[in-house]
């Protein structure tokens, strides 16, 4: 049998970059770029990047071909500067920052078919958006925000179309713009004495139920439903009705 040449260490050189490299590619590619290999933080020579590899380019896609970016929970991955800048086909972990740990977008932009999982910050676990923000396809595990939204953090228009969100963490809240309460326009139903009405949240996280023919004193047992969406997991509670 013959010995191998090869450094078991040296393919993994090859076919892994860090922080400074993955700038580097960035910036030297037109509008369009593909991801060739893995990038890891690398604290020795990435200390430049630890608040993000900052993206420029307008109009700017990077599709990452399934490669993975391990931030190794010291920094921020991408800081999109940049206005709608499209990220696709990319694994993210290990980010971590302020807001948004492993991407923040300062202007609109988009996530398609991308994985965050193990990412942390304050606000936006994973992502953290100023601006419009559009996520299709992705998948969204174990990121953590001490403060608000677990997963995604948006400041501004959000179109979420077939997501899946599973344990991401707050101690306010949900995954998506994490409150203690659903936001504005969900749907929730109100089921008392066997009759069903129906309310929306408002922007203070409240609904009024509009309840007809409950004029007799006393207490009612009833039940508030929400059904759930791509966002929200179902749920319900039941209350008690008092009349005086």
């Amino acid at each position: 049998m013959e010995e191998s040449l090869i450094d078991d260490d040296l393919v993994s050189d090859v076919n892994e970059g860090d922080f400074s490299q993955l700038n580097d590619t960035i910036y030297g590619s037109d509008n369009f770029l593909k991801l060739e290999k893995d990038y890891v933080y690398n604290s020795a020579k990435d200390e430049n990047f630890s608040s993000g590899i900052v993206i420029e380019k307008d109009n700017f896609v990077i599709d990452g071909q399934g490669h993975v970016i391990d931030a190794n929970n010291q920094a921020k991955i991408f800081d999109v500067a940049a206005r709608n800048v499209t990220l696709k086909n990319i694994t993210f972990i290990n980010g971590y920052d302020l807001d948004g740990g492993a991407v923040s977008f300062q202007d609109e932009g988009n996530v398609v078919d991308c994985v965050f999982s193990n990412n942390r910050a304050n606000w936006g676990g994973a992502v953290s958006f100023q601006d419009n923000g559009n996520l299709v396809n992705c998948v969204f595990s174990n990121n953590k925000a001490e403060y608000d939204a677990g997963a995604v953090h948006f400041a501004a228009a959000a179109t979420l179309i077939n997501n899946i969100f599973y344990n991401n963490n707050t101690i306010k809240g949900s995954s998506v713009n994490g409150k203690k309460y659903l936001k504005a326009g969900k749907k929730l139903t109100l089921k008392v004495k066997g009759k069903i009405y129906k309310a929306k949240i408002n922007k203070k996280g409240k609904a009024t139920f509009k309840i007809k023919k409950l004029n007799k004193k006393g207490t009612f047992k009833a039940k508030i439903r929400f059904k759930g969406d791509n966002i929200y997991k179902a749920s319900s509670k039941k209350i008690k009705i008092k009349i005086k």
